[in-house]
């Protein structure tokens, strides 16, 4: 994955312990609203990728609804399917602040 996403191995990957909340996988941050319908407030939630032989519509961001954005950016291209990836999506409308803090008894492993 560092050849792929991490400017030639340079940088740092974090990994946080996860939870179960209402059937979503999730991390706890100290201040963020969800967009999930009810809203969990303070949990990042992380998504499967799914990988497909045919990507979905191209999406504009200044007109398409939010949905259609993270079904965008939840989607690879099949041939990527053996990175098995997560991914945690939070929108910027939803954000309260700038800076995102995630509580640090949260924190695995840097690597």
């Amino acid at each position: 994955m560092w050849s792929h996403y991490a400017d030639s191995h340079k940088g740092i990957c974090l990994g946080f312990n996860s939870i179960r909340v209402k059937n979503s996988i999730c991390f706890e941050m100290e201040d963020i609203i969800s967009y999930l319908d009810p809203p969990l407030n303070k949990y990042a939630h992380i998504f499967k990728v799914n990988y497909l032989k045919h990507l979905p519509k191209a999406y504009n961001g200044l007109k398409d609804s939010p949905e259609e954005t993270i079904k965008f950016i939840k989607t690879k291209y099949i041939d990527w399917q053996y990175e098995n990836e997560y991914r945690s999506i939070i929108l910027y409308e939803f954000v309260k602040r700038q800076i995102l803090k995630f509580k640090k008894n949260i924190l695995k492993e840097v690597i």
